[in-house]
């Protein structure tokens, strides 16, 4: 028995002495996902690149990719180049792949492919389906935009295997068939577009398009609607409640991530009216949804101008009420809140229709400057900063009418700017 004990007692000792050991910490290293030219539309790793991104907070990447983007951009639609264009969307991706980089590619290799003949039109063609792929991956909104110019580039291949007697046109066509009824699914109605359309316009002869557009009848509630592009982008905007605010901590809405696709230019005139060529250009994000009655909706986006030429600057983020009729026309819009400049601040706080915006100075613990002085030796990362110190300018005070439009309630104290 002696025996026994005692050598239950060590078991349990060496048990007891193996619990002590010290507990090894494993540290996971991330390691960023650069694209290259040759891998730009792999998705698996563009989903890696995005991710990997995210883990590490580089944010000075999606910046340095934003301007490229938005430079690409101007070149594509308003210099009416898109080959150029389509070589700086794809410096872009190789800082940071963004959802809407792959789409504006495609896009103006839509516009290339009008061009060009041959083995040259088919190579952009299959090429544009790459990028719209990635897009489609990576969850592209207005999905039906995008399901459309997918179901134009399948057509077009097609037109050209049945131009020269391929057998494979069936292939094409019904890749266009499907993509379209996802476009249909997806909010678009357009037949008028659609027949003026020479990329699509063949394929409403086919036989796949009129059963599609009739199981897609069939599939309608009696007292249903077509979507119109302004549905779709109301849709974009989830819905808030009031009482809303954005305080000083949050001026700078970086919790909202949903892109404004350029697709809805039309509603935004900020922009179409950017100049994107100069230092200065904008993204715009979705906020939500304020009101929507039948005489109008209220929505509030915001947007942020970068800045700079790869030293530390603050950022001016704006925040707008827009309201729109039912067909989508602007009837009236209001900054009401924004980081400003760097000592200039507005916060809102929105209730019952009543929007009030008081206006600070601010003191940041650091300068630009001195930011940019002790930026580590990297490049890559920054000291944190943050105000730490406020001075209450004044306020004003808005009131959401029942038509639509925003005016002054009367309450506004205003302290001219020190």
């Amino acid at each position: 028995m002696k025996t026994g004990y005692y050598t239950v007692a060590t078991l349990l000792l060496l048990i007891a002495l193996g619990s002590c050991k010290p507990k090894l910490k494993y540290d996971m290293k991330i390691n960023l996902t650069r694209l290259t030219n040759d891998n730009i539309y792999d998705e698996k790793l563009v989903g890696d690149a995005i991710f990997d991104a995210h883990e590490l907070k580089v944010d000075s990447l999606k910046n340095r990719s934003s301007k490229l983007f938005l430079q690409g951009v101007d070149l594509y639609k308003n210099k009416k180049k898109p080959d150029s264009a389509v070589a700086v969307l794809k410096q872009s991706l190789l800082v940071f792949p963004q959802v809407d980089t792959y789409y504006e590619i495609a896009d103006a290799l839509m516009a290339m492919q009008a061009d060009a003949k041959g083995n040259d039109k088919k190579a952009i063609l299959r090429e544009a389906l790459e990028a719209y792929n990635v897009a489609a991956y990576l969850h592209y909104k207005p999905a039906s935009f995008l399901y459309y110019n997918m179901a134009c580039a399948e057509n077009l291949l097609g037109d050209d295997d049945s131009a020269r007697g391929v057998e494979k046109i069936s292939m094409h066509l019904n890749r266009a068939a499907s993509d379209l009824r996802n476009a249909f699914m997806n909010g678009f109605n357009d037949t008028a577009m659609m027949q003026a359309d020479t990329r699509i316009n063949s394929i409403m002869k086919t036989d796949a398009y009129k059963q599609m557009i009739a199981e897609l009848n069939a599939q309608k509630k009696p007292d249903s609607r077509p979507e119109t592009v302004f549905d779709l982008y109301k849709d974009l905007y989830p819905t808030i409640q009031q009482p809303f605010a954005i305080t000083l901590d949050k001026i700078e809405m970086t919790e909202y991530k949903t892109d404004i696709s350029f697709e809805f230019a039309k509603f935004i005139p900020e922009m179409e009216n950017t100049s994107f060529g100069r230092d200065v250009s904008h993204d715009y994000y979705v906020v939500g949804k304020l009101a929507e009655t039948p005489l109008y909706t209220a929505v509030i986006f915001t947007s942020t101008e970068l800045t700079g030429d790869g030293g530390y600057d603050i950022e001016p983020v704006y925040t707008k009420l827009v309201t729109y009729t039912p067909e989508g026309n602007i009837i009236d819009s209001r900054l009401i809140s924004c980081r400003c400049t760097e000592d200039k601040a507005k916060t809102v706080k929105i209730e019952n229709n009543i929007i009030t915006s008081e206006e600070y100075k601010t003191v940041w613990k650091y300068s630009s400057q001195e930011m940019d002085s002790m930026l580590n030796q990297d490049g890559a990362t920054y000291p944190q900063n943050k105000v730490v110190k406020s001075e209450l300018l004044g306020k004003e005070v808005y009131k959401l009418t029942d038509i639509g439009k925003i005016v002054e309630a009367g309450d506004s104290v205003k302290v001219a700017y020190r």
